[in-house]
């Protein structure tokens, strides 16, 4: 724990410089980034994206799942769901804790608005991960065909002003370890043999 003359510094304290910082070097790139709204191929593209981010994304890769492989598709569709419900409880937590503000400044008005006040992590990059890793899992073809959708939702969230680039990088990375650990549990567990076992497909 680093000191000051006038004792310990709080760790709320520490934090608060750390994002003081970080504003001060995100806050350009995302206004560079809500300019180039000004495309409206792009901006229709991104908001898209975001919307698929908003759940549209897993309601559509979950039949797909199925399609190409039944049996672990069962497994993918649990892990999908739970890993879901995980980074969501991680990251409205994170939120609560933190209370970091979304952009705001200058040149920054967002088109769309934000589910609630806080930035810090972004929830849709981490379901957009978070999906990414389960259908890596369920076949690597699936994987590289999400992949450019997941890189768009959190790219979107900085697009629009929403977030900073760090809660988006934040973000991606605790969906994408809450999937890692979903599956990972399933297995270690035997869940994922029961799931083949019991499901319609098994």
């Amino acid at each position: 724990m680093s000191a000051s003359p006038q004792g310990p510094v709080p760790a709320a304290a520490r934090l608060g410089d750390l994002f003081a910082r970080l504003h001060a070097r995100e806050l350009p790139l995302v206004i560079a980034a809500c300019r180039l709204q000004r495309h409206r191929w792009l901006a229709r593209l991104m908001l898209a994206a975001t919307r698929a981010g908003d759940g549209w994304a897993l309601a559509v890769l979950i039949p797909l799942g199925l399609l190409v492989d039944p049996v672990r598709g069962q497994v993918a569709v649990t892990a999908g769901v739970l890993s879901g419900l995980a980074t969501a409880g991680v990251v409205q937590g994170l939120k609560a804790l933190v209370r970091r503000h979304r952009p705001s400044g200058e040149g920054l008005r967002p088109p769309i608005g934000a589910p609630d006040r806080w930035a810090f992590p972004s929830g849709h990059s981490g379901h957009a991960f978070s999906i990414l890793v389960v259908m890596t899992w369920l076949h690597p073809a699936l994987g590289l065909l999400t992949l450019p959708l997941s890189t768009c939702i959190a790219a979107s969230r900085v697009f629009f002003g929403l977030h900073y680039p760090s809660d988006v990088l934040v973000g991606s990375g605790i969906g994408a370890s809450m999937a890692v650990g979903t599956l990972g549990a399933l297995h270690a567990l035997g869940w994922e043999t029961a799931i083949i076992r019991l499901g319609p497909f098994g």
